[in-house]
């Protein structure tokens, strides 16, 4: 899951979260310009535009965080198939899938199942359903053909 070159989905969830931020911040620092006395020399129909082009862009931002999501958790995912032709092995054990449920729940507690949450608490929600879901550990004794992080022991 570590990519030295920082294109892995954790990495690229994180850049897009900053980016969000930076959004945020030139939307308020435009808002502050425009409310209060009129000001002499500003544009306020090009502030107006870069505003809602701002505002269109963080909510692009939004909707990628949860298809990201589901990216962060492929990555988890041993590439090689099961029996049955199906990826159901993870490559993390069953101490770092616990650390990352109580993670999970220690930061977004019960509000990770109410309906209308925003998306970054629904990307968690995702990430929680998965691990939930029926996915062996690389730790997991029915693995036995695999090493620790999913290769085969030759």
């Amino acid at each position: 899951m570590n990519d030295p070159n920082g294109t892995d989905a954790p990495h690229l969830l994180l850049q897009l979260y900053q980016t969000e931020i930076q959004d945020l911040e030139q939307m308020k620092d435009i808002m502050k310009g425009l409310v209060g006395k009129p000001k002499l020399g500003m544009d306020y129909g090009a502030q107006l535009s870069n505003f809602t082009e701002l505002r269109a862009e963080a909510e692009q931002h939004r909707e990628m965080i949860i298809q990201m999501s589901a990216m962060v958790f492929a990555a988890m995912l041993n590439p090689q198939l099961d029996a049955q032709g199906h990826m159901s092995r993870l490559v993390i054990t069953s101490r770092e899938r616990g650390e990352i449920l109580e993670s999970i729940q220690a930061r977004f507690g019960r509000t990770i199942t109410q309906k209308g949450q925003d998306d970054y608490i629904a990307a968690a929600g995702v990430i929680q359903d998965y691990l939930h879901k029926g996915f062996s550990r690389s730790d997991d004794p029915r693995n036995h053909r695999y090493g620790a992080r999913g290769d085969l022991n030759r």
